[in-house]
């Protein structure tokens, strides 16, 4: 893990535009509002605590990384990989994890392993992605359930 002083110039760097990675970044109480980390590779990186509410995290690769109790409200986490990433206590999220992968609502965008779309299109399209990556009939109608389940409970958060 990289220290605080070192994750922070790094950050500074991305944020100058050099894509640099930000992998084992220690970025524990970051306030990260509103900050661009699309592309962003925060493998294993510390986001303990961290402030990341309207962040662009679109296609940053999150994997293993501990978001655990991270400010996640209006979070842009399209095609984001959280593969092993810790999502314990972590603010504005509906997590379920199925039989087979984990679904991971933040807003409107959900993902269920490592395919994100929108809330909507997944109502409407769970069926023939489920086919896609070869879920059987059972998990297609369990992750069926999983986001009507996960649709009601953002619209209770979420009114429209």
């Amino acid at each position: 893990m990289k220290t605080k002083e070192e994750s922070l110039e790094l950050l500074k760097k991305w944020f100058l535009g050099e894509r640099v990675s930000l992998s084992n970044a220690n970025l524990e109480n970051a306030n990260l509002w509103g900050a661009n980390l699309g592309y962003a590779h925060l493998i294993n990186a510390n986001l303990i605590n961290a402030n990341l509410r309207y962040a662009n995290l679109e296609d940053a690769n999150l994997e293993d990384a501990n978001l655990g109790y991270a400010h996640l409200e209006n979070a842009d986490l399209e095609n984001a990989n959280l593969k092993n990433a810790n999502l314990e206590n972590a603010q504005n999220i509906f997590l379920i994890q199925g039989t087979r992968d984990r679904l991971v609502l933040c807003g409107k965008i959900c993902l269920i392993g490592c395919v994100s779309h929108d809330i909507d299109f997944w109502l409407e399209n769970y069926e023939e992605i489920g086919n896609q990556y070869n879920y059987t009939p059972e998990q297609i109608k369990e992750y069926g359930e999983h986001i009507r389940y996960a649709a009601k409970w953002r619209a209770l958060q979420i009114p429209d």
